[in-house]
């Protein structure tokens, strides 16, 4: 990221080693045109450039490298640009942004369908839950909404009253003894996925993690490690990890790596034995009121 910036202009050092933080950021240097960037690590680089491209003097045409994974969150990033007032241009190997100014004074961001994913999988674990969530588009281009439809073999439906989201288990569809699924658009559904199915105990294989590596923690490598401390038999390739076998223990101390991801998705095991947290604060991150909200919906006195 540092070096696509200093290609367009940016005036950036590093105060202490090389490639590392901390680093110094001066204002003001940015007049370049077109940058090249890869997309295989992770599509935030690519979202980070297309933000500032409306701002820049002539605009910024950025040249796409490597596979085009976790594209769902370009496409969203394109889509809300657009309902601010600026525009963005895709095509296979390039986006154009245009020097432009915002028209729009006021913008309500959507509820968030990656937390809203940690809900849906609770309802699989729960066959009587019913949940209702607020804040959500039917009409999103949020990638994660799709887990509504990878869900629905593991009985997940779902309705909509007005603008809240209704979530309850269709207990006449049996779970599948098997799956496999390609996260390569929803690589933040890994970890959710993983840890309902090995909830469910069901044999998995899940392909398109590539982008899991460079997260807040090498997330294929501490899946692995969660799920044998189960007593499942893993197994990782580049990009793919599968498991299958049952849960020998009657609790686990689920490591979250300093990952938010890691100790919501772990959490989903409280529902088969005993689950310890560690740095259970690391929802801070993205959804601060996780654990709020956890005890809410499970406490015996629980609102529908």
């Amino acid at each position: 990221m540092l070096e696509a910036l200093k290609s367009i202009g940016a005036k950036i050092s590093f105060s202490g080693e090389h490639n590392k933080l901390p680093i110094i950021i001066e204002g003001g240097f940015i007049d370049g045109s077109e940058v090249q960037i890869e997309q295989e690590s992770s599509s935030q680089f690519i979202s980070a450039l297309m933000m500032i491209g409306p701002f820049l003097p002539d605009g910024l045409r950025i040249k796409r490298e490597g596979k085009r994974l976790s594209d769902s969150y370009i496409q969203l990033t394109k889509q809300v640009m657009e309902e601010v007032g600026f525009r963005a241009e895709i095509s296979e190997n390039e986006i154009y942004i245009p020097r432009m100014k915002a028209s729009i004074e006021k913008y309500t961001v959507e509820g968030d369908w990656s937390a809203a994913a940690y809900w849906m999988a609770f309802v699989v674990l729960v066959p009587e839950a019913k949940i209702k969530l607020k804040g959500l588009k039917e009409n999103s281009a949020q990638g994660d909404k799709e887990m509504l439809t990878v869900l629905k073999d593991f009985g997940l439906e779902h309705q909509w009253e007005g603008e809240n989201l209704i979530l309850f288990r269709n207990k006449e569809i049996a779970l599948p003894q098997q799956f496999t699924y390609d996260c390569s658009e929803i690589p933040d559904q890994a970890q959710t996925l993983a840890f309902l199915c090995a909830a469910l105990e069901i044999e998995t294989k899940l392909t398109g993690l590539e982008t899991l590596y460079l997260k807040e923690t090498n997330r294929v490598s501490a899946l692995k490690n969660e799920l044998e401390k189960l007593g499942l038999v893993v197994e990782v390739s580049d990009g793919s990890l599968s498991f299958k076998g049952a849960i020998g223990v009657d609790t686990i101390k689920i490591a979250t790596y300093n990952d938010h991801r890691m100790a919501m998705a772990g959490a989903l095991l409280g529902c088969r034995i005993v689950v310890e947290i560690e740095q259970a604060e690391v929802v801070s991150k993205s959804y601060p009121s996780y654990w709020t909200d956890l005890k809410l919906i499970t406490s015996a006195s629980a609102p529908e």
